[in-house]
């Protein structure tokens, strides 16, 4: 997949038309997580699409900060550039949290909002452990293949080290090799997820996986009643079973 970059946002895009979906992937992962339903795009979305790299991820610059607030201005800057009319936005775990803060922002007009696997609740400790990983000097390997391997685990993925998945995932340091990641971006706060929807003007989707250890369906449905369950799979549900997204996004719309 051939990638192009706008101030410091290293993104990908493809599709024809005016209706523009943008995939927003969650921490420590890249925009090569939504390879699997990029694949089925051309006969699922009747428009473009385009997924970036999130600051501080695979091919994007690092950023001062790493608020929501700051990933949301990145991709409004990306939709603004796009002139798309139409715009749905599908995010991943913090992914999502990026979309309902950018769709309640007003930086750019929104038509629906899809929030994927989102982590709703969250413990004094995990954000503990996360803020004292977010200090922590990045691990050097010297060979390529065990940085990817530690991006695989970041990413919390069942795949083969040689996957497409973990492209743009780490980079050479001298004779060396880390994980693309910016460290600093560990350093996140719990969500107002209530907040965040109650500004968003559009409707918005939640659904996670059977199986997501992360959070539950019936977590989401205090936050949206018709929140969906997406059976058999787990909280990296677009590469689990691609197509049963494409289904949720689909029936909504």
């Amino acid at each position: 997949m051939e990638i192009e970059r706008s101030d410091g946002i290293a993104f990908e895009r493809g599709g024809k038309g005016d209706a523009l979906l943008v995939l927003i992937h969650g921490l420590a992962t890249t925009a090569r997580v939504w390879a699997p339903m990029l694949e089925q795009a051309p006969r699922r979305w009747p428009g473009r699409w385009i997924a970036p790299d999130l600051r501080g991820h695979g091919g994007s610059a690092p950023g001062a900060s790493y608020a929501a607030s700051d990933y949301a201005a990145d991709i409004a800057g990306l939709i603004e550039r796009s002139g798309a009319s139409s715009v749905t936005l599908l995010g991943h775990s913090m992914g999502g949290v990026i979309a309902l803060t950018l769709a309640g922002s007003g930086q750019v007009r929104v038509d629906r909002v899809f929030g994927l696997a989102i982590k709703a609740a969250w413990t004094d400790a995990e954000l503990e452990r996360l803020t004292a990983l977010s200090q922590r000097q990045p691990k050097l390997f010297e060979h390529e293949a065990e940085a990817r391997e530690q991006h695989r685990r970041q990413c919390g993925l069942e795949c083969d080290p040689a996957s497409p998945l973990l492209e743009r995932g780490t980079v050479r340091e001298g004779d060396q090799w880390r994980t693309a990641l910016d460290q600093t971006v560990f350093a996140v706060s719990r969500p107002p997820m209530a907040e965040l929807i109650a500004a968003v003007p559009c409707p918005v989707h939640l659904a996670c996986g059977e199986n997501d250890m992360m959070v539950s369906v019936e977590q989401l449905r205090a936050l949206d009643p018709a929140a969906r369950r997406i059976d058999g799979v787990g909280h990296n549900a677009m590469v689990d079973d691609p197509g049963a997204i494409w289904d949720w996004i689909s029936g909504a719309v």
